[in-house]
């Protein structure tokens, strides 16, 4: 079961009758509550925590019960932006920008949606990246490199899911990376998962679904210019920031460049829609 914040954080500025600035921790949160649903927002990453649209009786994304919530201490849920590199080659791991301050440079409500943006800067307040969030029937979220350097990204998203064991996901391709294995590897699609699993899959199938037997649902998501999907649940395997049993009811599919970097004015977006 996936953390929630709502009702447990520090009230900080309404900034809009729609839009709050709240704290829980040492972590500053942007706070969404609209007739489509609510959504929190770390400035630490520009990290959505926590998206639940007003159709859903549960929240769509998976947050652990087990972060304590620091500065310069990555968030484990939701959707952290890997970015400027995927991995553990170099450090910090997933690249700097999930444990750096973002801005919320603007913000669009209107009866049906809500849009806001959020920009990374360099130590000379250069733009370096910017991710626009939006709230409707869906969400999107959306990342732009800016830097002239080219990056990967990977927009880590853990979905929160019923049962692992009863999880099954739909318009993967046949073959990916095992991570795990170090190969190229054959695997069933659809795909179940009863094991440590991190693979990486081209970006062939644009598409990809989630049927959460547990909560009765199917989750659909939309990669957009994406060159790699990940599949990612660390099973029994120790994980920093995530309880003995939380394996079990969360589930990584990621939107990814990690084959192909995104060059200068190059975007990479998910949409989610619940079914």
């Amino acid at each position: 079961m996936t953390f929630s914040l709502f009702n447990k954080m520090e009230f900080i500025e309404q900034i809009h009758p729609n839009i709050s600035l709240q704290r829980y921790n040492e972590i500053s949160m942007i706070v969404v509550e609209h007739n489509t649903g609510k959504a929190i927002i770390s400035l630490q990453g520009a990290q959505l925590l926590s998206w639940q649209p007003k159709s859903s009786a549960q929240d769509l994304l998976w947050l652990s019960e087990a972060e304590p919530f620091k500065q310069g201490v990555a968030i484990r849920g939701g959707i952290p932006l890997c970015y400027p590199w995927f991995g553990g080659a170099q450090q910090p791991a997933h690249g700097f920008a999930r444990i750096r301050q973002w801005v919320l440079s603007d913000w669009q409500v209107s009866e049906h949606e809500v849009k806001l943006i959020f920009g990374l800067y360099s130590e000379n307040n250069i733009a370096i990246a910017r991710v626009r969030m939006s709230f409707a029937e869906d969400c999107r979220v959306k990342f732009t490199q800016l830097a002239k350097d080219e990056a990967q990204v990977a927009l880590h998203t853990y979905f929160n899911i019923g049962d692992i064991e009863q999880t099954t996901i739909f318009g993967l391709p046949k073959q990916c990376m095992d991570r795990v294995a170090d190969a190229v590897v054959e695997v069933p699609s659809p795909l179940t998962i009863s094991k440590h699993t991190d693979y990486i899959y081209s970006g062939e199938n644009r598409i990809n679904h989630i049927e959460d037997k547990a909560h009765k649902r199917f989750i659909e998501v939309e990669h957009h210019n994406a060159s790699n999907v990940v599949v990612w649940n660390p099973w029994t395997a120790p994980t920093s920031a995530i309880s003995e049993n939380g394996y079990r009811t969360m589930l990584c599919v990621e939107t990814a460049r990690v084959d192909e970097k995104l060059k200068q004015g190059d975007s990479l977006e998910v949409r989610i829609i619940q079914q």
